[in-house]
């Protein structure tokens, strides 16, 4: 198990730097975006961004995750001809998209800025999306074939090729969004021609009408799932142009880029977590070994959710500026939300096996239902309260009933007494933290530093840990007293 566990944190930890990195872009240049922008400047921003997000992963059709499927789980296949297929129908598909889109920016800013003259962003949004989309089947390529380290390299560079650019264009040459726009544009058509290097002897001419279609069929009914998770993830935001402005929708958004280091983890794993299970869901001990893993994957998450809960006012204060603090409050139920969102990337086994994807259109389609619900009711009158609470709402609706589904095509047992004693242990802490004075002063800080390192200690005393756990544990500390 801990072998199995170890090899997990290897690729994980790779693709969380890559994956860290490549989204990290926003969460650094906060304090250059809340000190260089006014606020409805980088409300602009958010809505451009999310905008973005929501058309990238609707049209890469599911590809990258049926290439998964056909390369690991599909026998006596041409590995080359499926990749080469892939890449050559999502870069045509992305083409004729992104040039539709093109053309129809103007009505689009009007609808989303009520100023049509803002389609100069979206028209740079959208190229550098055409770039983005290339990148899906090189990313897969990597993912599939493990090669971790590359990946990371590769995002590692484009970090910092990113950050320079948007520093260049935001702060140097003061061109404000535009600049911000532009500089993500320019890294994303740097970095497709990198990461097509990378598999360029896995990408040729084949093309095979057979294998696009079984991978589309396996896609597709991924891509109804996508949208209601775009909804899911950014309702909330256009709930909040609409009834509260730009200003609110600005403080949101700046709450959601520092609590998206969960959402940070939960992608990394899941980038990692395809190419293990595929392969060792047909050993016998294999639901006991994934229930055992879950385990380990809430307290990672709880981990993460409870550090930014105690200094969510914290990060506030080093990061941004005064004007967007009030954002701090919703950092436990966004954190509760994206643990949610955890669940259901990890308890989909059976769907993903099974080839039971529509399941995933359906559960998206129910919770998106819930979102715009709770959206509807709780923005207008509670602002980002309102808006945190729908989003906590609709992911525990998504991983809950996705795992319930997956559970009649590959059931695991769950360790709910140890589910149950991570969740009690951590809402102590977060109570115990509460009564700790906020501010920077060395003090509170302190206190809230060893509140939040109890946990590890409240889950030995909780009875959490197994025999061969606390022996694990034992050996590891003596080892450490010894050196």
């Amino acid at each position: 198990m801990f072998q199995l566990l170890k090899r997990i944190v290897k690729q994980s930890l790779a693709y969380a730097l890559g994956t860290i990195l490549n989204r990290a872009v926003s969460v650094v240049m906060l304090p250059f975006y809340t000190r260089h922008l006014s606020k409805p400047d980088v409300g602009i921003l958010e809505i451009l961004l999310i905008t973005t997000t929501i058309l990238l992963y609707i049209l890469q059709l599911g590809m990258g995750s049926a290439l998964f499927r056909s390369a690991l789980y599909k026998k006596n296949v041409d590995r080359k001809e499926i990749t080469s297929t892939a890449y050559l129908f999502v870069g045509g598909f992305a083409l004729v998209s992104i040039v539709t889109l093109i053309f129809l920016a103007r009505p689009l800013a009007a609808l989303l800025f009520d100023d049509p003259d803002q389609a100069r962003l979206l028209r740079i949004i959208f190229a550098g999306d055409f770039f983005l989309l290339l990148n899906v089947v090189p990313m897969a390529i990597l993912r599939i074939d493990q090669r971790s380290n590359r990946f990371a390299q590769i995002a590692g560079a484009s970090f910092f090729i990113s950050i320079g650019l948007n520093i260049l264009y935001l702060v140097v040459l003061d061109r404000g969004v535009e600049g911000v726009v532009t500089a993500n544009a320019l890294s994303a058509a740097l970095f497709s021609i990198i990461f097509f290097v990378s598999v360029r002897t896995e990408i040729g001419l084949a093309f095979s009408w057979k294998e696009l279609r079984d991978m589309l069929g396996f896609g597709l009914p991924l891509v109804p799932g996508v949208a209601g998770d775009m909804v899911l993830m950014m309702s909330d935001r256009y709930f909040l142009r609409f009834y509260w402005g730009l200003d609110e929708v600005a403080v949101y958004g700046v709450a959601l880029r520092i609590g998206i280091v969960i959402s940070l983890v939960v992608s990394a794993f899941q980038m990692a977590w395809p190419a293990i299970f595929f392969p060792m869901v047909r050993e016998k001990e294999a639901p006991v070994r994934i229930s055992r893993l879950f385990s380990y994957f809430l307290i990672m998450l709880t981990t993460f959710g409870l550090g930014l809960s105690i200094f969510a006012r914290d990060l506030f204060t080093v990061l941004v500026t005064e004007r967007f603090i009030e954002g701090a409050a919703v950092i436990p139920l966004i954190a509760l939300a994206f643990l949610f969102y955890g669940i259901y990337y990890f308890s989909a086994i059976g769907i993903q096996v099974e080839k039971k994807t529509g399941y995933y259109a359906l559960m998206m389609g129910v919770a998106a239902v819930v979102a715009i619900g709770f959206n509807f009711i709780l923005v207008p009158g509670w602002g980002i309260m309102g808006a945190a609470v729908a989003k906590m709402m609709a992911f525990a609706c998504l991983g809950l009933g996705i795992a319930a589904i997956s559970q009649r095509y590959y059931a695991i047992p769950y360790e709910w007494g140890r589910i149950v004693r991570i969740g009690l242990s951590a809402c102590v802490l977060y109570a115990l933290a509460r009564l700790i004075p906020s501010g920077l002063a060395p003090a509170p800080l302190l206190a809230r530093l060893m509140v939040f390192s109890l946990f590890p200690v409240a889950l030995w005393v909780s009875g959490f840990y197994n025999k061969s756990e606390r022996s694990f544990i034992r050996n590891r500390l003596r080892n450490v007293v010894r050196s």
